[in-house]
């Protein structure tokens, strides 16, 4: 097999696990990017999420109207332009359910690895990603790098946040 797939078709298949548990818990992968947007910043708007994600303001709409449907979020007006989202009770509940199932899942593909096996893993995945990083910024891709960079760095507020939890 050609090494440079693996990366490839283990990110695939870790994809098609986080699907998976997520489509168990009746959610779609666009609903759970909303609902994770709004557990980590409580009262953001659309505008915050479409700003934070790649997905198109129609797409985001569809979900939040969605999500508020099912009893998960609630809209609160900001203006007449703009609303905050937050959790219901049900849709607190629904995350917290959903994110213990992430977590189980990611604890037990961890669990392959020795400490040190994990912490060199980790090591390689920094590099990795300068590299990504890197190339995004010699080929003038600045959007996508900012995406990207503004994502890792809500993802490791969520991670800290979490752990102070």
């Amino acid at each position: 097999m050609n090494e440079e797939l693996l990366f490839y078709f283990a990110a695939r298949a870790q994809d098609t696990l986080i699907r998976h548990h997520i489509q168990k818990s009746g959610f779609n992968k666009m609903e759970y990017l909303v609902m994770y947007f709004v557990n980590v910043h409580p009262g953001l708007t659309m505008q915050s999420i479409q700003q934070r994600s790649t997905f198109d303001k129609a797409q985001i709409s569809r979900t939040i109207k969605s999500l508020v449907d099912e009893g998960m979020i609630v809209r609160e007006p900001i203006n007449k332009k703009s609303y905050a989202l937050y959790f219901t009770e049900a849709g607190q509940k629904a995350f917290t359910e959903l994110d213990i199932r992430m977590s189980d899942l990611h604890e037990s593909i961890w669990s392959v690895f020795s400490d040190e096996e994990r912490q060199q893993f980790l090591n390689l995945a920094v590099k990795l990603y300068q590299a990504f990083d890197d190339y995004m910024i010699e080929n003038e891709m600045s959007d996508i790098h900012s995406y990207l960079h503004d994502w890792k760095e809500e993802m490791l507020l969520a991670r800290l946040n979490k752990e102070e939890k």
